[in-house]
Protein backbone atom coordinates (compact mmCIF):
# COMPACT_ATOMS: atom_id res chain seq x y z
CA UNK A 1 0.00 0.00 0.00
CA UNK A 2 1.34 3.48 -1.31
CA UNK A 3 -0.61 5.64 0.85
CA UNK A 4 -1.20 5.90 4.74
CA UNK A 5 -3.98 8.54 6.50
CA UNK A 6 -3.20 11.64 8.26
CA UNK A 7 -5.76 13.78 10.63
CA UNK A 8 -6.27 17.05 9.34
CA UNK A 9 -7.55 19.81 11.47
CA UNK A 10 -10.86 19.15 10.57
CA UNK A 11 -10.45 15.67 12.05
CA UNK A 12 -10.82 14.11 8.38
CA UNK A 13 -8.56 11.45 7.19
CA UNK A 14 -6.75 12.70 3.82
CA UNK A 15 -4.10 10.36 1.75
CA UNK A 16 -0.80 10.67 2.07
CA UNK A 17 1.24 9.53 -1.31
CA UNK A 18 4.74 8.22 -0.79
CA UNK A 19 7.20 9.42 -3.86
CA UNK A 20 9.74 7.77 -5.82
CA UNK A 21 12.51 9.01 -4.17
CA UNK A 22 11.28 7.23 -1.07
CA UNK A 23 10.84 4.24 -3.04
CA UNK A 24 14.08 4.64 -4.31
CA UNK A 25 15.68 4.91 -0.59
CA UNK A 26 14.17 2.00 1.35
CA UNK A 27 15.76 -0.16 -1.67
CA UNK A 28 18.75 1.49 -1.13
CA UNK A 29 19.28 1.13 2.66
CA UNK A 30 17.92 -2.60 2.00
CA UNK A 31 20.74 -3.86 -0.14
CA UNK A 32 22.99 -1.78 1.95
CA UNK A 33 22.07 -3.64 4.71
CA UNK A 34 22.14 -6.62 2.63
CA UNK A 35 25.60 -5.99 1.55
CA UNK A 36 27.05 -5.55 4.90
CA UNK A 37 25.31 -9.02 6.70
CA UNK A 38 26.66 -10.79 3.63
CA UNK A 39 30.19 -9.53 4.09
CA UNK A 40 30.36 -10.01 7.89
CA UNK A 41 28.90 -13.50 7.45
CA UNK A 42 30.75 -14.69 4.58
CA UNK A 43 33.56 -13.92 5.82
CA UNK A 44 33.43 -16.30 8.46
CA UNK A 45 32.03 -18.56 6.33
CA UNK A 46 35.33 -19.18 4.19
CA UNK A 47 37.31 -19.38 6.66
CA UNK A 48 35.58 -22.49 8.02
CA UNK A 49 35.24 -23.72 4.47
CA UNK A 50 39.10 -22.97 3.73
CA UNK A 51 37.84 -22.30 0.17
CA UNK A 52 36.08 -19.25 -1.69
CA UNK A 53 34.15 -21.12 -3.47
CA UNK A 54 31.50 -20.61 -0.58
CA UNK A 55 30.64 -17.22 -1.87
CA UNK A 56 29.35 -18.12 -5.00
CA UNK A 57 26.90 -20.89 -3.22
CA UNK A 58 26.10 -18.64 -0.86
CA UNK A 59 25.39 -15.85 -3.86
CA UNK A 60 23.56 -19.24 -5.55
CA UNK A 61 21.31 -19.26 -2.64
CA UNK A 62 20.32 -15.63 -1.84
CA UNK A 63 19.54 -15.02 -5.18
CA UNK A 64 17.36 -17.98 -5.23
CA UNK A 65 15.63 -16.54 -2.03
CA UNK A 66 15.49 -13.12 -3.34
CA UNK A 67 13.62 -14.34 -6.70
CA UNK A 68 11.19 -15.94 -4.12
CA UNK A 69 10.55 -12.93 -2.56
CA UNK A 70 10.40 -11.04 -5.83
CA UNK A 71 7.15 -13.24 -6.50
CA UNK A 72 5.36 -11.88 -3.34
CA UNK A 73 5.77 -8.06 -4.13
CA UNK A 74 2.81 -5.96 -5.65
CA UNK A 75 3.80 -2.73 -6.54
CA UNK A 76 0.73 0.04 -7.35
CA UNK A 77 -1.62 -2.89 -7.24
CA UNK A 78 -0.13 -4.64 -10.69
Amino acid sequence: MTEELTQTREGQSEPIKRGLGTDVAIVSSMVFLAQMTQAIVLGSVVNAVGSVTAIVVAASIFAFCGALCATKVMYLDL
